[in-house]
């Protein structure tokens, strides 16, 4: 992926240009006088040290990053199943919707009484009306 070389390219770049900032340091410090040598010889250390820290930090962030970009599209086929699925349940609610709407429209137009279906009604006031229907 293009957007995981630059950004490796923009950590080696960082590198770079620590390695050239530290450069002119060492060289500095160590063509300090004689006793100096080993101030300048801790501080070359010292960088040296913080070059290498922050190399396994660029290294630690591009893992980092590697794996980000990986969930990223994990995350983007689930999104894509699971809006396919949401569309799937969206027909069928409407499906269920239109059946519900037909079931009132012929109760409240043929004057049947709505405890005779389990869907407006509980289920001891249905059980009532179809013994009453069955008794005639």
């Amino acid at each position: 992926m293009t957007s995981r070389r630059s950004f490796r390219s923009l950590l080696g770049a960082m590198a770079v240009a620590l390695g050239m900032l530290a450069g002119p340091l060492v060289v500095h410090a160590v063509g300090a006088h004689a006793d100096g040598v080993d101030d300048a010889q801790r501080k070359v250390d010292q960088i040296l040290d913080e070059l290498d820290n922050l190399r396994n930090q660029m290294g630690q962030i591009d893992e980092d990053y590697s794996a980000a970009l990986d969930r990223q599209d994990q995350l983007a086929i689930e999104i894509t199943a699971s809006q396919a699925r949401i569309d799937e349940l969206t027909i069928q609610l409407g499906d269920v919707e239109g059946v519900l709407q037909q079931i009132a429209v012929a109760r409240f137009t043929g004057g049947d009484s709505l405890s005779l279906s389990p869907i407006f009604s509980d289920a001891a006031t249905y059980s009532q009306a179809e013994q009453r229907v069955a008794l005639g």
